[in-house]
């Protein structure tokens, strides 16, 4: 008896507790406009305020702004890296503050 008390303890809560199971047809699915994927070495993402910036350092330099609750891309900017790092410095890594992003450098030489 003390076996059957102990089995209905510990299986009753599991029918008490269980989630209703939803299918496919239960969810509406609705594709946004696409955009062009970069892919680089170096990716960072940073999130603020309902916006995901998106930062990859590859041949160029690609900040990608989205809208976090849409997922949509709302802008894009290519930066060359030779023409705007000073003089023997390489990019490192970027950092978040507050609302702002900024690129943390190491001198190559």
């Amino acid at each position: 008896m003390k076996h059957l008390s102990l089995i209905v303890l510990l299986v009753l809560p599991t029918f008490l507790i269980s989630q209703e199971v939803k299918t496919a047809k239960d969810f509406e699915i609705e594709i946004g406009p696409a955009y062009p994927v970069v892919d680089a070495k170096v990716k960072e993402y940073f999130y603020h305020q309902d916006e995901i910036l998106s930062i990859k350092v590859g041949g160029v330099i690609t900040i990608q702004k989205f809208n976090a609750n849409a997922l949509e891309q709302k802008g894009r900017k290519e930066i060359p890296i030779k023409k705007n790092l000073p003089r023997g410095f390489v990019h490192e890594t970027f950092v978040q503050s507050g609302d702002k992003i900024l690129p943390i450098l190491q001198c190559s030489g």
